[in-house]
């Protein structure tokens, strides 16, 4: 990859995951030995034992719901870890877009592309440092939500998540270990989902520069044509200008292909990454809600909570309901800059000075806007296209399943 790219590649690499597709030698073995540990751990006792379990126990709608929706956070991060870990032969095949010279047509216009670049890195950047400072905050505050319970008032357990073990949690040192390792886990989900979000944040950033690039080239050909034939000869000008501009089309018209690659390659890895995130989020957020709701209505135990008690427990469901929602809009806002990006080539490639080119070129230009007619759409699984608009859906859906889990509830 190269260096000259902006972007701050250090946070996608918290737990490794820059290096593993780029080198993997520099990965600690503690890393490592963690990363395995806990994705073996979530998958076989988190997710399974914990769903055998919540089948046998009969517990109240609002213990189920919440031990339902723990069980769907542990999954998460496992299934997206173990699908990018399937498409790493395409995952180092679409690195190679954060090259500033990817394009060969980048050289029509350097000053311009250069400019896109360093737009596109610190709006990356700047997205990049909010959702890790957010993530962060939701991880240090369901780690110290427990301590701060423990310190102001009795507590009984000491646990970030409401999992079961088959020991007694209340007794030391068991108490110390539940949380210790319970902790662990939490930072595995959080870091994951984090490196996971700003990966798939940074690669939509570098497609849609790139797409930038070659617009931008497209409207400087006939300006770059005519100034080079300028300097390099006074004589038949108009021949020269035309066979520069048909050069320098045919160059665009190449990285056009290239983008349209690079495009349905994301399409490829992200495909079945989407699908999941789309149907989970609908039940998390909605399933997040019920809980957020039931928190501050307090109708969940029989014995009334002190207010510190209860203020923690709103503020834990709030971030997540704050997390959930924000990892939903970097996925859709990802794939409609991808969709955006593409769908207005056929606009760029019209607007292109097409008049002062060749037959020959003309009918080239022609081949290329027909097929920019058909833009390239980063999709959930097939089944639709990723966008604000699908991001709308998902959030009426997971309102319309909130309220009716609620109404079950209060007619209780």
């Amino acid at each position: 990859m190269d260096s000259r790219s902006g972007l701050n590649f250090k946070r996608i690499d918290i737990l490794g995951l820059w290096s593993w597709y780029t080198d993997r030698s520099r990965i600690p073995s503690f890393i490592l030995f963690y990363n395995a540990f806990y994705l073996l751990y979530q998958l076989v006792y988190l997710c399974v034992v914990q769903s055998v379990r919540l089948f046998i126990d009969t517990n109240e709608l609002e213990v189920t719901v919440e031990k339902f929706l723990t069980i769907c956070i542990d999954l998460e991060p496992c299934v997206k870890i173990i699908v990018l870990l399937c498409m790493e032969k395409e995952i180092k095949e679409l690195l190679l877009v954060f090259r500033r010279d990817f394009l060969i047509c980048a050289k029509i216009a350097p000053e311009k592309a250069l400019k896109i670049f360093e737009s596109s890195d610190k709006l990356c950047n700047k997205v990049t440092y909010m959702v890790f400072i957010m993530v962060w905050a939701t991880l240090i505050g369901y780690q110290l939500a427990p301590l701060t319970e423990c310190f102001l008032s009795d507590c009984k357990y000491l646990k970030t998540i409401p999992d079961w073990h088959p020991f007694d949690e209340s007794q030391q040192p068991a108490k110390l270990l539940t949380f210790l390792v319970d902790s662990g886990s939490l930072w595995f989900t959080c870091l994951s989902e984090c490196s996971i979000m700003i990966l798939i944040l940074s690669f939509s950033s570098a497609v849609g520069a790139q797409i930038d690039v070659l617009a931008a080239c497209l409207e400087s050909v006939g300006e770059v044509a005519q100034r080079r034939t300028a300097a390099r000869s006074e004589r038949k000008p108009s021949l020269q200008e035309v066979e520069e501009m048909d050069r320098l089309v045919i160059e665009c018209i190449r990285g056009h292909q290239q983008m349209l690659r690079v495009a349905d390659l994301m399409e490829s890895v992200f495909s079945l990454l989407n699908l999941f995130q789309m149907l989970l989020s609908t039940i998390l957020i909605c399933t997040c809600g019920f809980m957020l709701m039931i928190a501050l209505t307090d109708s969940t135990t029989e014995v009334s909570e002190t207010p510190v008690q209860s203020f923690i427990r709103i503020s834990k469901h709030l971030c997540f309901f704050s997390s959930m929602t924000r990892q939903l809009t970097i996925f859709s806002w990802a794939g409609f800059v991808v969709n955006d990006k593409t769908g207005n080539l056929q606009e760029v490639f019209y607007s292109s000075d097409w008049t002062g080119m060749s037959q020959k070129t003309k009918r080239q230009l022609l081949i290329a806007m027909t097929r920019a007619n058909k833009p390239s759409k980063v999709t959930a699984g097939k089944f639709y296209v990723v966008s604000l608009q699908s991001y709308a859906a998902i959030m009426r859906a997971s309102y319309t399943y909130f309220t009716m889990l609620y109404r079950l509830t209060a007619a209780k």
